[in-house]
């Protein structure tokens, strides 16, 4: 399909994701061809041109088929979730948000659409595991998060066998900036150092993979223009020790008095290392633009002026 024939609908358009994927799509799709979701007709939305606006809770009973109908959509962007920390990985929400979504790509492959795009997450694998290669290291979440996007994901992939609905899942790993949730370890630290208050952190001899939000959305949207079908990992495939985080933002803020690194207990259940094969998202024409550094200074720079806005 050319891009004059594709009307994307996107879900969790308001959220850390969202916000990052509305302006490249709209470079695309701006117009009529690009829809969006909120929950109420008063919640805030970005200053995105050429963006429709809906308003809509997924979670209610017959909101997919309302919105598909009003819509019609051949591609859908699913990013909705609850993904508010730390109440996600353990809230019966996620259980609720399985219903929704399978009722979502269900009315959608009956309805003609032609390609669901849903966003995933790292939970959905065997943590242990270090390197993680999709159809290869074992899919054995640990949480009610991971297990519930799990278990909508397999029900997606069935639908492209049995109904020919091209499917694909954006496993996604670590990522940072701007609209980030305050309590996560890049976001809060900027914060802090916006407000110049003191942070404490655990150990954080961690290894993970982390991605600017901005390359993440163009990996998405990379992956949502093309016909790869399945799972995909999206990250930089480079891990980096969590410390190394924190370093990098006080030697760049001169705020190395804020940091207390290991003033709190480490968590021994967290698997040491932990990155993605990255070779399936990279084949599509896709590789990071944004070197941590910069994306670091980018973030801190973002947190600094949202502060100076609120005094």
């Amino acid at each position: 399909m050319n891009a004059s024939e594709i009307k994307i609908l996107v879900t969790g358009a308001r959220g850390f994701i969202g916000r990052a994927l509305l302006p490249l799509l709209a470079k695309t799709y701006g117009g009529s061809s690009l829809h969006a979701i909120r929950r109420r007709h008063d919640d805030l939305v970005p200053p995105v041109q050429g963006v429709t606006w809906h308003s809509l809770d997924l979670l209610d009973t017959g909101a997919a088929r309302k919105i598909l109908d009003t819509v019609k959509p051949t591609h859908i962007l699913h990013a909705a979730w609850e993904a508010r920390p730390p109440h996600f990985w353990t809230s019966g929400e996620n259980l609720r948000w399985v219903k929704a979504s399978v009722d979502l790509a269900d009315h959608f492959a009956l309805s003609g659409g032609k390609r669901f795009l849903s966003l995933g997450s790292v939970a959905e694998y065997d943590m242990q595991h270090g390197r993680m290669i999709e159809d290869q290291t074992p899919e054995l979440p640990s949480t009610l998060y991971g297990q519930s996007k799990l278990d909508f994901h397999r029900h997606l992939l069935m639908l492209s066998k049995e109904n020919g609905l091209s499917t694909a899942i954006g496993r996604i790993f670590y990522v940072y900036g701007p609209f980030e949730h305050q309590s996560k370890l890049v976001a809060s630290a900027c914060h802090a150092i916006a407000l110049n208050k003191k942070a404490q952190f655990g150990p954080l001899d961690l290894w993970r993979d982390y991605l600017h939000v901005a390359d993440l959305a163009r990996a998405i949207t990379t992956l949502l223009d093309s016909s790869h079908e399945g799972v995909v990992n999206i990250g930089s495939g480079q891990p980096v020790r969590q410390s190394t985080l924190i370093e990098t933002l006080a030697r760049l803020s001169g705020r190395d008095d804020l940091f207390e690194i290991g003033a709190r207990p480490a968590n021994p259940q967290e698997p040491p290392i932990l990155f993605a094969d990255t070779k399936i998202i990279r084949s599509l024409g896709w590789s990071p633009e944004i070197a941590l550094e910069d994306g670091l200074a980018a973030t801190l720079q973002w947190w600094r002026a949202q502060n100076r806005q609120a005094a």
